[in-house]
């Protein structure tokens, strides 16, 4: 019994010894940051349920897609594991006469963001085999799912994070229309990436000191984008216009599918609502999952907002107060990170994490959403020469004068640590703080 004592305080004393080395590197790491830099870090031992380090843990800072964390665990907790986000088609079958369906078809979506057009084939083919040959009315398209939709810009040459689709409960290709500059005969033209009948693209190039300019016009009739411009365009470059109706562009896209099976619509869709009772449906689902995983390894902002407007449509809790997190102080202004206005602490990620990975009935599918260092996602390109690599998994966040970096880690001594950096900086570039995130991050490997 004495001998397993004094085995037991041997290895304390020895982790204590050993902390303390990452102590002091941590420190000196934190040492070099100019005086101008605001940084809060928080570390976590689940299994000895303490904080083992901290520093300005509960300083309010602009944490970026680290946001995100919040968002995703939040729906988790809210929507449950296995919820679907869909996106669907209704008929009335009692109105269907020898092939003629004497009604409209509808389509109502519930948030599934990852539709593309190549998903629609299927969609028409499905209708087909329900025996329907031909529509009296039109396709009705049904957006009331989302309370509203959120403003989006007109075009941008480059898709930066902070470019934000229109987010509605209909979606197809994220909501944007991607044009590539091909040469033809000498001369450059724009197309589209989504072919269809019902877009076309023309473009004029003006002589004249002004800028590149992109007019859509989206009616039922089709979508048509005119480009006007004084620029040297050349074969390659992409410009991406955002919808403003998505609903209205699927539905087009639909219709074109239909009408490539025989069947024939007598309108153009329109918008309205849908009665779901005693309606037979098709549905193409997206796993909660899946959609987790897109936003935590591959940072989209587009589906982060997404699924925030779903917790919304089904009147789920607050991101915050569902996650057991004190609101005071904190100011959630996104769902995504890219509000400027957004604030949080390295305290509250860390209780959102601890909180979440501790969940057994949805640990594993948040875990496996986030990025794993130098594997894939956003932290694929970082700590791919690093211990670090595949020992820690975890979401970046990154805008104008912030770096974050939150997640899991699993030491050399193979101990779980939970980590959250955030960083607000005025002086030096990205690149600094993330060596500096990277020193704090193998200190603890190393060490603890």
């Amino acid at each position: 019994m004495l001998k397993q004592i004094i085995i037991t305080l041997f290895i304390i004393f020895c982790s204590l010894v050993s902390f303390q080395g990452a102590q002091e590197g941590i420190e000196k790491a934190l040492a070099s940051l100019p005086r101008s830099t605001k940084i809060s870090v928080s570390v976590y031992d689940p299994e000895a349920n303490k904080t083992i380090f901290e520093h300005n843990k509960d300083i309010l800072l602009k944490p970026a897609s680290n946001i995100k964390i919040f968002t995703t665990a939040a729906s988790l907790l809210s929507l449950g594991k296995d919820y679907n986000a869909e996106f669907c088609i209704y008929y009335d079958k009692g109105k269907i006469n020898k092939g003629i369906l004497e009604d409209n078809i509808y389509i109502k979506g519930y948030g599934n963001a990852l539709i593309t057009q190549k998903d629609l084939p299927a969609l028409a083919g499905k209708i087909k085999k329900a025996g329907i040959k031909e529509i009296t009315g039109r396709i009705i398209y049904d957006n009331t799912f989302f309370p509203k939709k959120m403003p989006v810009k007109n075009f941008s040459s480059s898709l930066s994070p902070i470019d934000l689709p229109a987010v509605s409960p209909i979606s197809v290709n994220n909501n944007i229309i991607e044009l590539i500059g091909v040469n033809e005969n000498g001369n450059i033209k724009y197309i589209s990436s989504l072919v269809s009948k019902y877009v076309s693209v023309s473009y004029l190039s003006t002589p004249g000191n002004w800028k590149r300019r992109i007019r859509l016009n989206e009616s039922p009739d089709g979508y048509r984008i005119e480009i006007n411009s004084a620029k040297q365009e050349t074969a390659g470059n992409k410009l991406y216009v955002f919808t403003k109706s998505p609903e209205l562009l699927a539905s087009l896209l639909l219709k074109e599918e239909m009408e490539k099976l025989d069947i024939k619509i007598a309108g153009n869709p329109a918008a309205g609502t849908v009665n779901t009772d005693n309606k037979e449906k098709f549905s193409l689902f997206t796993p909660l999952s899946e959609i987790i995983e897109d936003i935590n390894k591959n940072s989209s902002n587009f589906l982060a907002e997404t699924l925030s407007s779903i917790l919304r449509s089904r009147k789920a809790p607050g991101i915050l107060s569902s996650l057991g997190i004190d609101e005071k102080g904190l100011i959630i202004a996104d769902a995504s990170g890219i509000s400027a206005d957004n604030r949080t602490t390295a305290h509250s990620i860390i209780k959102a994490l601890n909180l979440i990975g501790g969940r057994k009935d949805v640990s594993v599918i948040f875990k496996n959403s986030l990025s794993i260092a130098g594997i894939d996602g956003t932290l694929k390109t970082r700590f791919a020469l690093s211990p670090l690599k595949n020992n820690f998994s975890g979401k970046t966040g990154f805008m104008a004068g912030t770096s974050s970096i939150s997640g899991y880690m699993k030491t050399s001594r193979g101990k779980e640590l939970i980590v959250a950096i955030i960083i607000n900086y005025k002086e030096k570039g990205i690149d600094f703080y993330r060596r500096v995130e990277q020193e704090i991050l193998e200190w603890l490997y190393k060490k603890y």
